[in-house]
């Protein structure tokens, strides 16, 4: 048996994976983090579960493009889960960036 605590935060992968699509399902709110103000929105995953994504600037920018820049206007939209490679504080980590729900990292159209 697995004892490790669930987490209320997105984790790629552990409760997500690139490609997935989240909905939004408030406007978030603006904490104090370690190194300064960061927003923390709660998302619902595709298998249902409800969880926390603190927004990088490149998720934060790419949603203030595609739905507006006042984020109670974000709650029951989508957003496409990317899951990139990035050194963090020395370490290559997975970090994930949302894009619109039929575009790729890459800005490419996805069609299904």
């Amino acid at each position: 048996m697995d004892m490790t605590p669930e987490s209320k935060f997105l984790k790629a992968g552990i409760n997500i994976k690139d490609g997935d699509i989240i909905k939004f399902l408030d406007e978030g709110e603006e904490v104090d983090g370690q190194w300064g103000k960061k927003v923390q929105i709660k998302v619902e995953t595709p298998n249902g579960e409800e969880k926390i994504l603190t927004l990088n600037n490149s998720s934060r920018g790419n949603m203030v493009s595609y739905y507006g820049s006042s984020s109670d206007g974000w709650i029951g939209k989508e957003a496409r889960i990317n899951v990139v490679k990035m050194m963090v504080r020395g370490k290559m980590i997975n970090v994930i960036t949302l894009t619109e729900p039929n575009v790729d990292i890459n800005g490419d159209v996805i069609t299904q």
